[in-house]
């Protein structure tokens, strides 16, 4: 699988990123009803808010997977989505 290389402002996004201090925490029902939302919106049966580190994808919040915690860096697929 080709893998994109880091964005030019990567460092800027972790750093705002972990200003969040969302990373690693519980569910909170903000989240849970945006997540929800998009899936009731889109008509899919799965929907998911996630975080993405230099290390992996972490799901702050999951609609229709309950299975999936995070992504190590080898499946990174979302680095497309930042570029």
């Amino acid at each position: 699988m080709l893998i994109p290389p880091y964005p030019a402002d990567e460092a800027v996004r972790l750093t705002a990123l972990r200003s969040t201090y969302l990373l690693d925490t519980a569910p909170e029902p903000f989240f849970d009803d945006i997540t929800r939302l998009a899936a009731e919106m889109f008509e899919v049966p799965i929907a998911m808010v996630t975080l993405v580190d230099e290390e992996r994808q972490w799901f702050k919040s999951r609609v229709g997977q309950r299975w999936l915690r995070k992504f190590g860096q080898s499946v990174r697929w979302s680095r497309w989505v930042l570029r």
